[in-house]
């Protein structure tokens, strides 16, 4: 009699195993559109761009101040290179972020007033430019007194067949110079 139930268990247990196997098939649709989710998400995991974000790169900088009504979507930010004194050479760096996709672009010094004379390479040329883009430029200012020197940049970007410009203040802290 031991010899019947364990065949009837044995038998049992691969009806078991069968039905099991049956109902978890490819008939099911949630089943089946578990691992389709998974596999979307992971593609669209791996297309996501690699590396540093915009905020990581632009990490210590300051977002410059817009001037006036605009409607191109470009953020500029920047960073001084060291503390700005009389009479020295200063470089400022830049980070163009623009919000939409543009054939080429520039940066240039509009307004300079307590700078000595910039050089005629002051602008910054941008090429073909994609939205959500970090763009680092430097431009070099030597500050001619102390004070609060306001620098104006415009960043233009040509789209669509027109140049739009955004004005940018840049505010400068000139120490007084070291008497000796």
């Amino acid at each position: 009699m031991i010899q019947v139930d364990r065949a009837a268990a044995r038998l049992m247990g691969s009806a078991l195993g069968l039905v099991l196997a049956a109902c978890s098939g490819g008939s099911n649709p949630a089943a089946t559109a578990t691992p389709s989710k998974r596999q979307a998400a992971q593609a669209a995991n791996s297309a996501q761009k690699k590396g540093p974000t915009i905020a990581e790169q632009t990490a210590g900088m300051v977002s410059a101040v817009s001037l006036g009504k605009s409607a191109l979507p470009v953020g500029l930010k920047f960073d001084l290179a060291a503390r700005p004194r009389v009479g020295q050479p200063l470089a400022i760096n830049l980070v163009v972020l623009p919000q939409i996709p543009a054939d080429s672009g520039s940066i240039a010094v509009t307004s300079a007033d307590g700078f000595e004379p910039l050089a005629a390479d002051a602008a910054a040329d941008l090429e073909a430019i994609a939205p959500d883009e970090a763009y680092r430029r430097s431009i070099q200012v030597t500050p001619a007194r102390a004070g609060v020197l306001l620098l104006t940049l415009g960043v233009s970007l040509k789209h669509d067949e027109i140049t739009e410009t955004r004005q940018f203040s840049v505010p400068v802290l000139v120490e007084e110079p070291a008497h000796k």
